[in-house]
């Protein structure tokens, strides 16, 4: 999808790293061991989505009045069994910069099956897909397309931060 827009990229967070759950470049799982990659987890999302927005015509300004966050709230590797079943899931947050007030928040499920006999390389391009999903959700939500390509100057309306469903809420 490809439409003109404008929006400056703000801070990401990785939630599980920021509760003290998991390092900032760990991943989720289930099998013993942990699942660690080469860079943090926010920085890898943050990255991605910058290349994302890029593709898909908005302009990234730091002048823009309204800015883009995000928060991963789980990457995780089911790795138990002969597959890796995996969830992703973030919330991305349009926000007007003048006061800080949210425009739109929504939390984006990602879930797909991988198979366990594979490469490193494998897994990395599972994670960068599991990433691309979950904007390819936030750039189809008419809600957020509306927002970035319109960079209104006041909220149509104040959205509250949306509840994650289940399978985005680590485990006690």
């Amino acid at each position: 999808m490809k439409y003109a827009g404008k929006a400056d990229l703000g801070e990401f967070t990785y939630v599980p790293a920021s509760k003290g759950r998991l390092a900032p470049n760990q991943i989720e799982n289930t099998a013993l061991g942990s699942v660690r990659i080469s860079e943090k987890v926010a920085d890898l999302v943050r990255r991605a989505t910058s290349v994302e927005l890029e593709r898909t015509g908005v302009l990234l300004d730091e002048r823009s009045p309204v800015q883009l966050v995000g928060d991963v709230l789980r990457l995780r590797a089911d790795d138990l069994g002969w597959h890796v079943d995996w969830t992703y899931c973030v919330r991305y947050t349009l926000k007007r910069k003048q006061d800080s007030s949210n425009l739109h928040s929504a939390i984006y499920v990602v879930s797909q099956r991988t198979s366990k006999l594979s490469s490193a390389d494998y897994f990395a391009g599972a994670i960068g897909g599991l990433i691309q999903a979950g904007y390819e959700q936030l750039i189809e939500d008419e809600k957020a397309r509306a927002i970035l390509a319109a960079t209104p100057a006041q909220p149509a309306s104040a959205s509250a931060d949306p509840v994650p469903p289940p399978s985005c809420l680590a485990a006690r």
